[in-house]
């Protein structure tokens, strides 16, 4: 990956509103230990197509608090505030750098996920299934890699 393409941002909450969009995402963990991203239409705009859940942080709402309520929109899961994870924020070229993604990882140890809700499920044996996969879109491949969960999935 072009290092150029994506940057690590450490944003504090005085420093997220530099950002033209805020998004909150979630590298998810089923229950059998799959991986479990989505399929979104191609945009062209975008690199590819696979992604994580997440969307739009609304006014007022937390990353946290957000990706929460997406999570739970787009798959039916249930995280807790104490099981999810954050792995770091993002942004990108192909944004101009504009937006801004907190990406966070949830292991959904009891099974609440109910199916996909926005797009199309896919799923994936491990971390080094998914990185062959050339649809990833490059801030799903930056968060896997930055999550450190090749030697555990």
């Amino acid at each position: 990956m072009d290092h150029k393409l994506i940057r690590d941002v450490s944003p504090t909450d005085s420093q997220r509103n530099v950002f033209r969009k805020e998004l909150a995402d979630c590298i998810i963990l089923t229950k059998n230990n799959t991986l479990y991203l989505q399929m979104r239409p191609r945009n062209p705009e975008e690199i590819g197509k696979i992604s994580l859940f997440g969307g739009h942080i609304e006014q007022g709402e937390t990353p946290l608090k957000a990706v929460m309520r997406e999570v739970k929109e787009e798959t039916g899961g249930e995280p807790q505030e104490k099981d999810l994870i954050f792995i770091g924020a993002v942004t990108e070229e192909w944004t101009n750098y504009a937006d801004i993604v907190h990406v966070y990882f949830w292991h959904d140890k009891h099974g609440t996920i109910t199916g996909c809700y926005e797009d199309d499920p896919i799923e994936f044996k491990n971390v080094g299934q998914a990185l062959l996969n050339n649809e990833l879109m490059d801030y799903v491949r930056w968060a896997l890699g930055k999550a450190g969960l090749m030697n555990l999935i």
